[in-house]
Order: C-alpha cells, then structure tokens, then sequence
C-alpha cells in the first residue's frame, strides 16, 4: 500500500511515507515513543495523505487489540482530529486498557469537553476513576442497574435476618389481642344497651363496634420501635448478657430506623452502642448514613471514604457512597463508586457480603463442588487474607495439581501466621511432589528439566537434601558457580544441623545429670554434667558441679573446674569482642 502512495506523490509524500514506514516498524519493535515521533513528522510532511492513512492503521491494530500501538498512532490522530469526541473515547479506551489510567481520564475528559452530552466518554471516565475493567456500554449496563435505587442499601439484620418480620408480626399480634377484646367489650355493651331497649347508645355502640372491624391492624412505627427495644430490654437483661446479643440487638434497631429514615432514632442507637463498648458489622457505615440523613453529607462522604480505605472491595461501601454522591448531585463520583461495586458485585455473583460470601465457598467446598469453591474462594482471597480460605483454595490447586498457585495459597497463610502448622505441612507436600518429578528427570539423564524442577522445589521449602541434589544436578550440567553456591548453602545447613544436634545431647546430658544428683549417684552425674559443660560454658551446669565436688570435698577437681571455668569464660569475651 505504501509503495501505491509513493506513485501518487513526490517530495514531501515521500518523506513523510518514508517516515510512517518506519514508525510501523517501530511498532512491531514495541518501539512505541520514537514511533509517535515519526508519524508526527510524516503528518508534518503530508497531512492529507498521512492522517487517513494513520486512521486505517489505527482501526487495524485496535481491531487485533494492539492496545499499545493503538494509543501510539490514537493519541497523533486526536491532536490532529481534536473535535472528535468519538476518537478521543477510543483512545482513552486503549490507555485504560495498559492501565494508564490518568492518561485515561484526560482523553475522556478532552472527549467530554467537545461534547459534554456523550454519556459514553462520561460512564468510561467514571469506570477509569475506578479501575474498573468495563468499557463503552458495558459500563452503562452496569451503572443503571442502580438508577431505580432510591435510598441507601442497608445490611441484613443481625442474629436473625427475620427480626423486622417476627418483631412486626408480635406487635400485630398483641395489637389484634387488644382489639379482639375491645371487640368483645362492646358486643357485650350492645347486648346491654339492647336488653335495656336504651336505642340511642345501641346504635352509637354498633356504629363504633362497625369503625373497629373495618380498621386495618397495622403496628405503628412506635409500637415497632417498641418491639425492638423489648428484645434489647431481653438480651441485657440474661444472667450473663452476650456482647454479641447486645450489639446485634441495638443494631437491629438502627437498620429499622434507617430503613425508615428516622436518623435520629439512629444515631441515638449507635451513640448508646458506643458508650457501652458494643461493636457489630456495618455499624460505622450506618453511622456515615445516619450522618447523611442529618444533613451532614460531605462528612457522611468522609466517614465512608474512610471505610474504603480499609476495605476497598467492599461492595455496601462502594454502592452507598456512589447513592450519596448521586443524592447531592455529584455524577460523576456517583457513577465511579456505582462502577466499583457493579463489578465487585458481578464477581461475587451478586452477593454482597464477604463473610455471606466465605460462608457459600465453605459449603460448596465441603459438597465437593469444587468449581464453585474454587471461583469463590479465588474472590475471597483476592480481596481479605483469610487463613481457611486460603488454605482451602491451596487445597484446591492442588488437588488439579497447580502447583504454583498453590505453594502461593500456602505461603500467604505462613504470612500472617508464621507458625501454621497446616500449612507448613501442604508445603512440604507440594516440595515432595517437586522433589520427586525431578528425581525422575534426573534418573532420565533430563538434567535441565531435573535443574529446573527442584529450584521450584527450593523455592516452596528450601530442605538440606533438596539443596544438595541440586548442587548434583548443576555438576552433570557444568555450571560450577551454582553448584558451589548450594554446596555452601548445605554446608550451612548441615553445621545448623549439628548444632541442633549438640544442643539436644547437652541438654540431655543436662537432665541426666540431674536425675543421678536427685538419686545422690554422684559419679554418674560428674559424668553426664562433665559432658554438658565441655560441650558448651552454662552457669547453671558449672554450679550442678562445684556443689557435687564441694560435697564430695574433691579439692583438685575444683580448682580445675574453677580453671576451666575462667579460660572458657575469657575465650567467650574475645569471640564476643572480635566477631
């Protein structure tokens, strides 16, 4: 094509041909900044022909998803084309997608700035603000799932997600009690007034009897709030009041009252919640939206900024402080934070809980539906460091035998608690299977292969024998350095070892020594503290034998024990001094 142009054209087409020729071959060398510079000066040459000629270039490298070249030649064409709006989106789309996220922003911004009404360039500078991965309309079929939600999104109750149901359905019973009787008192007054022919209060009663059936019993807000506050009064009032009980009950509480948007029930809750210690899940989110709903929004915005910043992924956050920001008015930040939590929520297969969402992995795992598991605890970890889990999903990888994934699962575990003693023993499962694919190797004279598979070992556990195969493996392979290198880990390993070793015969050494002094076997226990005092300079052991030889009146062996005591002591100063 480029030799067509040439025919067409002289001079300055043909250095500014020469120039996106070599551009494109910057291009397919990854070479994408010196590439700009040459379709900027080919554009210089011949702007007529160049810039059709760049925009097929561009359609066709985005069409094979050559993010990188695509924003190359994109961001020469909107400097050219800077009115369409249209094209500055599709470049922005490929800086988002090499996660150059403020470049991003700029280029929706700048599409915006022609054409304030493109919602397109709207919603995806919205998802980029939010390093969400939609695009185009797929990130407006996610916002709009929230355009019909009117308040904020409150968490289920807690201790029993029927509270509002039973609390509601026992006030109404008691309300249909009291009316039952009242029915019953004026039937028995119409009789009444009947039997004495008294007309006038007949018809009064009948008229009032007629207004009770056909009044709905429906339990006011004050006789719901009732009810919630005598299982508050209940759980208090136990011999030994669960804190649990307490905070979920009081909790109960401030949902109903957000639910009704009586902040100031609310509030009244969560203050009482703080001065008695109780803490319950979602209880600073209800607070950040009591906060709104009593006029306080942009501190309400800082309290759940303030929740995100610990929990990012959490998607009642997310929702809620993107329906604030929509409440004030705010689009842009709202369809940000609407963003985050439609995908956050898409992954958790619209599940809004974490611990809900542990809870589903769980089941699922001991089902033995081990695809579900796996998808769910794959979420789980990627957004909370949680133990079971994890070791739940490195039990999963290795199950299908993907090792790698794993030994990670295994070695975040060990993280945060160094002494799990079930994940150090799957990780010596997983060195094992290492260990012996490359045994295997070896034994098949496939020394590289051999090389490669026990330094994956190593990296899972780095056990002496293991090093020390390895060291063997890279002899064969005639790589001396490496091999000296390991030969010298192992010998490090080996002097820990021994170490070790002495440690455990001193010490019981130790307690054989004293076993015999109990027994007043004196010989034996000169014998067994000898041995520990001549393996290693102990104050305690030194004194198990001057007592013993004191008492036996061994003159010559004290002062030799004195003598010995003094040199090891003045040997263990130098080391000290010098190392």
């Amino acid at each position: 094509m480029l030799d067509a142009f040439r025919k067409k054209s002289s001079g300055g087409a043909d250095k500014a041909l020469d120039s996106l020729e070599k551009g494109l071959q910057m291009l397919n060398g990854r070479m994408f900044k010196q590439a700009m510079i040459q379709f900027e000066e080919a554009v210089k040459f011949n702007p007529e022909v160049l810039l059709p000629r760049l925009r097929e270039e561009f359609d066709a490298v985005v069409g094979k998803e050559n993010y990188d070249a695509g924003l190359s030649i994109g961001l020469i064409l909107v400097k050219n084309f800077p009115k369409d709006y249209k094209l500055a989106n599709q470049v922005g789309n490929c800086a988002r997608r090499q996660k150059n996220f403020k470049q991003a922003n700029n280029l929706y911004r700048h599409a915006l700035k022609s054409n304030n009404s493109y919602t397109t360039a709207f919603y995806n500078l919205a998802a980029s603000m939010g390093k969400v991965n939609k695009y185009d309309d797929d990130v407006r079929t996610a916002i709009e799932k929230f355009a019909n939600q009117g308040g904020y999104l409150l968490p289920d109750y807690q201790l029993d997600p029927q509270t509002e149901v039973k609390i509601k359905a026992k006030v109404k019973a008691a309300l249909e009690d009291r009316l039952l009787l009242k029915k019953q008192e004026l039937s028995r007054a119409i009789s009444k007034a009947e039997l004495a022919q008294e007309l006038v209060e007949q018809k009064g009663l009948l008229l009032e009897l007629k207004k009770l059936n056909e009044t709905p019993v429906e339990p006011s807000n004050e006789t719901i709030y009732k009810g919630f506050l005598k299982e508050i009064e209940l759980a208090e009032a136990q011999a030994e009041p669960s804190l649990k009980k307490m905070a979920g009950t009081r909790m109960n509480l401030v949902i109903y009252a957000l639910s009704q948007l009586d902040a100031k029930m609310a509030m009244q809750q969560l203050k009482l919640m703080e001065q008695k210690g109780l803490e319950a899940e979602f209880q600073a989110m209800c607070k950040a939206i009591a906060v709104d709903l009593l006029g306080d929004w942009e501190a309400a915005a800082e309290l759940f900024m303030g929740l995100l910043a610990d929990d990012p992924n959490n998607r009642f956050y997310n929702i809620n402080l993107g329906l604030l920001y929509k409440q004030h008015n705010n689009r842009l930040l709202a369809a940000k934070y609407q963003a985050i939590g439609a995908a956050l929520l898409e992954k958790s297969d619209g599940i809004y809980r974490l611990s809900e969402l542990i809870q589903i992995a769980h089941q699922a795992y001991d089902d033995g539906d081990s695809a579900k598991a796996l998808k769910l605890y794959q979420l789980v970890c990627a957004e909370v460091e949680d133990s079971d889990s994890l070791m739940k999903l490195g039990e999963l990888y290795l199950a299908q035998e993907s090792l790698d994934e794993a030994t990670q699962s295994f070695q975040r575990v060990l993280k945060s608690d160094p002494d799990h003693a079930g994940a150090k023993d799957k990780l010596k499962e997983v060195h094992d299977i290492f260990y012996d694919k490359a045994d295997a190797f070896f034994r098949d004279n496939k020394y590289k292969a051999s090389a490669g598979v026990f330094e994956k070992a190593l990296a899972v556990l780095r056990a002496p024998e293991t090093v020390r195969k390895t060291a063997s493996v890279y002899q064969v392979l005639r790589q001396p350095l490496r091999a000296e290198r390991l030969m010298a880990e192992y010998e490090v390993y080996k002097q820990g070892e021994k170490a070790i070793q002495e440690e455990k015969d001193r010490q019981s050494n130790i307690l054989l020594g004293r076993a015999y002094l109990q027994k007043k076997h004196w010989s034996k226990a000169i014998e067994h503290f000898e041995i520990a005092f001549r393996m290693k300079l102990d104050k305690d052991v030194f004194m198990f034998l001057a007592t013993i030889y004191k008492k036996l009146r061994k003159t010559e062996e004290m002062k030799d024990l004195l003598n010995r005591w003094n040199r090891m002591t003045e040997h263990e100063e130098k080391t000290k001094k010098f190392s």
